[in-house]
């Protein structure tokens, strides 16, 4: 074998060994992807039972507040109302923090479809609706046209 046949060797084995490092780093960015779509859901979580549920669930006086103002939120005076409108906001706010990661791929179909279901049941009640109704510019716009369409579509 003289030298360019042993250089021409050299240059496949080369190209070989740059494409299993590329394969190699493709399946790494793709595990790291996945590990931090799940520690993103699992960070939504977290604040969701530490601001919205556990307050609920633990007391219940504001487990009775939170249904009476979905429930008939014209009842209410103007100090429980802003009192609503507080946690409204933050529940929607948790609600469009996954709508927006999901839209980014940053966390996954299924994780979506568990979250959006929750604020559907959760968080669609006549309370919820006039909250969104007051307070709807305080969110992205994509996330508006997504309530607007999916959630409270008007007719």
């Amino acid at each position: 074998m003289d030298l360019t046949q042993l250089a021409n060797v050299g240059e496949f084995v080369g190209g070989v060994a740059v494409l299993v490092t590329l394969i190699y780093l493709a399946i790494q960015v793709k595990q790291g992807t996945a590990a931090l779509a799940s520690n993103r859901h699992h960070d939504m979580l977290d604040s969701l039972f530490r601001n919205s549920l556990a307050s609920t669930s633990e007391n219940r006086d504001q487990a009775e507040f939170v249904l009476r103002a979905q429930h008939s939120p014209d009842e209410l005076d103007e100090t429980d109302w802003y009192r609503f409108v507080n946690h409204a906001f933050m529940v929607y706010a948790m609600w469009e923090d996954a709508y927006v990661s999901h839209q980014r791929g940053l966390i996954d179909d299924e994780f979506w479809t568990g979250w959006d279901g929750t604020g559907r049941w959760l968080w669609t009640g006549a309370g919820f609706r006039k909250f969104w109704e007051e307070a709807r510019e305080g969110h992205t716009p994509l996330f508006q046209k997504y309530i607007d369409s999916e959630v409270f579509p008007t007719d």
